[in-house]
């Protein structure tokens, strides 16, 4: 972890294998309590959960490295997911009995803001959660 002055920030690389998700959820667990933010700890384990898992899935088959960064400001907790992938998932209404689709529609639910940033060897797919302090 690495922090100074107003900003925090945490950032781990994981191989795309089936405990990244569950090992992700740990980390914010950690760091948001270490900021005292318990209270966007629910929020903040699904949406990395849906990022990770999206980041792995089109990730597939090359297995490249999916990186996780937490950046906090004063009002605001950033949560980046990036991979080498040239996939973009793409915000659409599932059905409801329908298992997979979900993933940033959950992601805009609950966030403030959220998007998507291309460049060359990757894309990053962010999420801003809005803090009390």
């Amino acid at each position: 972890m690495a922090s100074g002055g107003q900003s925090q920030v945490v950032k781990i690389t994981i191989s795309p294998v089936p405990i990244a998700a569950p090992l992700c959820r740990r980390l914010i667990t950690d760091a948001l309590r270490r900021w005292g933010l318990e209270e966007l700890i629910d929020d903040a384990q699904v949406v990395v959960t849906e990022l990770v898992s999206n980041a792995i899935a089109t990730s597939a088959p090359d297995d490249t490295d999916v990186t996780l960064r937490l950046h906090r400001e004063q009002g605001s907790l950033v949560v980046e997911v990036g991979d080498q992938a040239e996939a973009v998932p793409v915000l659409h209404q599932a059905a409801c009995y329908v298992e997979y689709g979900r993933a940033l529609s959950v992601v805009a639910s609950l966030s403030t803001f959220w998007g998507l940033r291309q460049g060359v060897g990757g894309k990053v797919m962010w999420a801003e959660l809005p803090t009390a302090a």
